[in-house]
């Protein structure tokens, strides 16, 4: 049975609703008015987590129940200078060829395939199948509050299948554990403006934009520009040509995501504005040639704005911003053995910098295969904290899911993708944090894997998703569920 139709319909009704990560009332409420429509049982626990029950069917009842899981929420984030309202307005979905995207916005396929999937699937009308649980989890993209939530008693089953990967064709058998960072650095202000020139002083504002951005795992090894560093080499680069001060400093989106766009305010001598357009137009060519493969939009721009009211940054706390921001370290660190296989071990993200009164604060998310390599990371990030006079924080911990030697969702999972499409499948280690290694930590005895459609450019606009991805795990998908206990003893 073709299920494509109902999986895009489902997808584009979800893409309707609110689910913002942190604000998913509106989904949960969707999602159980869609199961009680089809008289469903579902149950929501104290974490926000939602599970619709699928009865088994004729003479499999006795069979382990299946956990099919997904996240209800997503990065809502809009191109530069968009006002759209993600609590307002519904996700405008285009179809593009083989792909469905947004232009504007976000297209919320991490993890609204994953959802449309399960729901399509079901409409579609599924095999003969064991109990069926689906699962869906609240808050993956910003605390994964969900996942740390989930109670052992709120499943049945001990076999989950989780739908939030990103590369069609791969089983994803375990992934990297995640450390959020915190570096702070304090710094100084004149008590007025002071030192500027010999004419009166004029307020500039330095915007970063179209740079692309993308996932903090999935696009780190990329090499694509991050908007706090293009920001502070700018910085760097005029305080040395022109007399500036810097007032405020707002870069970076999310914690997952690499920054994509930054801004900031000076003040300057009022006839030396031109100069500082000038500057900005000559580095945007420089830079749009270092990163033309993979930030062609590139553009620094500058524009006289009105006065700003708070005090500008001293000089010396000027040259410790910018020169902390490029001093540390953002991209892969290490890769596996071999170093050919290009297949990221660990990775540092530079997400975010905000000036506030008296604090330039950082933040950074670190991947790593295991505890050991995120220390090693992490230190290195301290070293640099330490140099510059910051203090260093770790503010969250990810355990790395850790493979099973003996799994049988992995052998379920690898025979229905042999059976559905008549080609082998690869096992992999994501770089990018799944919550089955919370899900682990919850219930230790939980047996999983992880699958998805081919997803490009997820958490930031442009996002998209493909079409005939989503049909191959769909049929993936109708075999997985049907595959009769046996299937479960040979590879």
């Amino acid at each position: 049975m073709d299920a494509l139709p109902e999986v895009i319909r489902q997808f584009n009704e979800l893409s309707r609703v609110s689910r913002c990560s942190g604000n998913e009332e509106p989904v949960r409420t969707w999602l159980q008015a869609w199961a009680r429509s089809r008289n469903l049982d579902t149950a929501r626990d104290g974490a926000g987590n939602i599970r619709i029950d699928i009865p088994a069917t004729s003479g499999r009842a006795g069979e382990a129940s299946l956990v099919l899981q997904a996240h209800q929420d997503m990065v809502c984030e809009a191109r530069s200078g968009s006002t759209y309202d993600f609590a307002q307005s519904g996700i405008s979905v285009e179809r593009d060829g083989d792909w469905l995207t947004a232009w504007e916005t976000t297209l919320g396929a991490d993890d609204g395939a994953g959802i449309a999937l399960m729901l399509g699937l079901y409409d579609a009308g599924l095999p003969d199948h064991p109990q069926l649980e689906f699962l869906f989890t609240a808050s993956e993209e910003s605390t994964m509050a969900g996942a740390r939530g989930l109670e052992a008693g709120f499943l049945r089953g001990r076999l989950l299948l989780n739908l939030d990967s990103e590369q069609e064709g791969s089983l994803t058998i375990g992934c990297a554990g995640l450390r959020g960072i915190e570096v702070k650095l304090p710094v100084e202000r004149h008590t007025r403006s002071a030192g500027i020139g010999h004419g009166a002083a004029v307020c500039a504002k330095i915007s970063v934009t179209g740079l692309r951005g993308g996932h903090s795992a999935v696009d780190i090894h990329r090499g694509q520009a991050n908007a706090n560093l293009i920001l502070a080499r700018f910085l760097r680069f005029a305080r040395g040509r022109l007399e500036l001060q810097l007032t405020s400093l707002k870069s970076g989106n999310a914690l997952n995501m690499v920054a994509r766009e930054g801004e900031c305010t000076v003040l300057l001598p009022g006839q030396l504005l031109p100069q500082l357009v000038e500057l900005s137009a000559a580095a945007s060519n420089r830079l749009r040639e270092e990163f033309a493969d993979t930030d062609p939009s590139l553009e620094i721009s500058c524009s006289e704005i009105s006065g700003s009211t708070q005090a500008a940054l001293t000089t010396a706390s000027l040259n410790r911003v910018c020169d902390l921001i490029v001093a540390l370290p953002h991209g892969v660190i290490r890769v596996f053995d071999p170093p050919s296989s290009g297949l990221v071990r660990t990775s540092v993200n530079l997400a975010r910098a905000e000036l506030s009164e008296r604090e330039l604060v950082i933040e950074l998310s670190m991947r790593a295969a295991t505890r050991e390599d995120g220390d090693e990371a992490a230190k290195q990030v301290e070293a640099v904290a330490s140099l510059a006079g910051a203090r260093f924080g770790s503010t969250t911990w990810f355990e790395p899911w850790r493979a099973k030697d003996q799994s049988i969702s992995r052998i379920r999972a690898v025979s229905a993708y042999r059976k559905a499409l008549r080609s082998a499948i690869r096992e992999e280690i994501a770089h990018g944090v799944l919550e089955c290694g919370v899900i682990a930590e919850r219930i230790p005895d939980m047996d999983m894997v992880s699958i998805g459609p081919t997803i490009a450019g997820a958490h930031s606009p442009g996002e998209r998703v493909s079409v005939s991805s989503l049909e191959r795990v769909a049929r993936f998908l109708h075999e997985y569920i049907r595959a009769p206990k046996d299937a479960e003893r040979s590879k």
